[in-house]
């Protein structure tokens, strides 16, 4: 099962297996100067959306026939961050969750418009802080990590994943996890389960299974630079990218990689 993704540090879209922790196709360069926290495809407009953290909060559309990188535009926020970002098929509308690091820590659910980035909020998340995000086709519910506190990777606090109305950002706990940094929720199609990036005394991709709750360690993930939530399963075709002008180089070197 192959998973795309944006590289953290130069923020490269690439096709990676999460199992062997290689990647098997470079795609297209955003802005490396942006690292990027979500990543969402709509399967009507054959369009990904991919969105930067904060300061920047940019907003991108990539075509993945052409590989076009495109920017929207800059989300407006009340709030310290986002995470996360996911495609709602019934409504068009990308969702996200912005970030209150405060005390109390709270996250709200919020629907982006990606014509207008209007954005509204559905509701508050107490005490919480959540990151990624994954639209589940089967019952139009959302997926997230939750934390009740930052900290290192070898944080007391552990991440749970939870299930999230969409309509009132009403939370339920699936199960809580072993580790603080676990991130993205690419779903595995047809299972209800997931593959997430680890950072514990190693970086890893996991198997993440909400039916037995567990995780299974795959893939070291060093080699690949996806460590964030900005990875989806590859169920669509997404061009590679030639090694023509303008780039004059090598694939690697033009990408950044």
């Amino acid at each position: 099962m192959s998973i795309i993704g944006i590289t953290w540090n130069k923020s490269v879209l690439v096709s990676f297996e999460p199992s062997t922790g290689v990647i098997t196709a470079k795609h297209a360069w955003l802005d490396p100067n942006q690292n990027f926290v979500g990543l969402a495809y709509d399967y009507g407009r054959n369009m990904l959306y991919a969105l930067s953290q904060a300061p920047s909060l940019n907003l991108y559309s990539v075509n993945p026939l052409t590989r076009d990188v495109t920017l929207i535009g800059q989300l407006t926020i009340n709030g310290d961050d986002v995470s996360g970002l996911a495609y709602d098929p019934l409504s068009g509308s990308l969702y996200t969750l912005i970030l209150h690091l405060g005390t109390p820590l709270r996250t709200d659910l919020a629907r982006v418009n990606p014509d207008n980035l209007q954005i509204t909020v559905v509701g508050t998340m107490a005490n919480v802080l959540g990151e990624s995000l994954c639209w589940r086709d089967i019952d139009g519910q959302l997926n997230a990590y939750t934390l009740q506190g930052s900290g290192s990777w070898d944080s007391p606090y552990k991440a749970s994943i939870v299930t999230i109305d969409p309509t009132t950002a009403a939370m339920t706990v699936v199960f809580e996890t072993p580790y603080h940094t676990i991130m993205g929720l690419a779903k595995k199609p047809g299972e209800n389960a997931y593959f997430s990036w680890v950072n514990w005394t190693s970086h890893f991709y996991a198997d993440v299974d909400l039916n037995s709750q567990q995780i299974t360690n795959l893939g070291n993930s060093d080699p690949v630079g996806v460590t964030s939530g900005a990875m989806i399963s590859k169920t669509f075709y997404v061009a590679p990218a030639p090694n023509l002008p303008p780039c004059s180089f090598t694939d690697n070197e033009c990408l950044g990689l």
